[in-house]
């Protein structure tokens, strides 16, 4: 398989992945993304380790949702955490801020389907939180219109550098406010 390569329209942001990977591993890569099986996914992507940059579908008889949904795409919709870990370990990162036919993003979808954790994982990634969907919304209006009020705090903190990758690199972290030690008086 042939690396990816990036459309010449940089606003989508989407990757243009060569199809000449063979239909029952891209089946098997999604199944296994769908069955949260880690093991199974270590083992496609150790074997072909550009699988993190396939699209969904695998035939035109094929329907998903969004017709050129990635590997992390499907995963944070699914709300399946150990494939999203996988996948970012290795090299999903690459494609958090690709955008699928209707211009969501895998935060988009972590957004709107509550799935704090990996919407976490994706933001330390350093996602962009700002790309909007052909409606214009962005993964922050996303969590608000479902009312994910704890993903919308993780965004506001990395989009303030207050948390994440970001805050991390640049030292704007928040400190933590730690306690005193105790002080032990002697009694007499």
């Amino acid at each position: 398989m042939s690396p990816p390569q990036k459309h010449s329209n940089s606003t989508t942001g989407t990757f243009n992945v060569a199809t000449s990977a063979p239909v029952e591993e891209r089946k098997a890569l999604f199944a296994a993304i769908r069955a949260d099986d880690a093991a199974a996914l270590q083992a496609i992507l150790q074997k072909t380790p550009q699988a993190v940059f396939l699209h969904e579908p695998f035939a035109p008889s094929d329907n998903p949702f969004a017709k050129d949904n990635t590997p992390l795409m499907v995963a944070a919709q699914d709300g399946k955490a150990q494939a999203a870990r996988a996948l970012l370990d290795n090299g999903a990162g690459q494609t958090m801020d690709a955008q699928n036919n209707r211009q969501w993003t895998a935060l988009m979808f972590a957004g709107w389907h509550g799935q704090a954790d990996i919407a976490e994982m994706i933001l330390w990634h350093g996602a962009d939180t700002h790309l909007t969907c052909e409606n214009g919304h962005d993964a922050y209006n996303m969590a608000s219109i479902r009312g994910h009020q704890n993903i919308m705090r993780v965004i506001d903190k990395h989009r303030n550098h207050t948390d994440g990758a970001a805050a991390f690199t640049e030292g704007t972290q928040k400190k933590l406010q730690t306690l005193k030690p105790l002080q032990f008086k002697k009694r007499i």
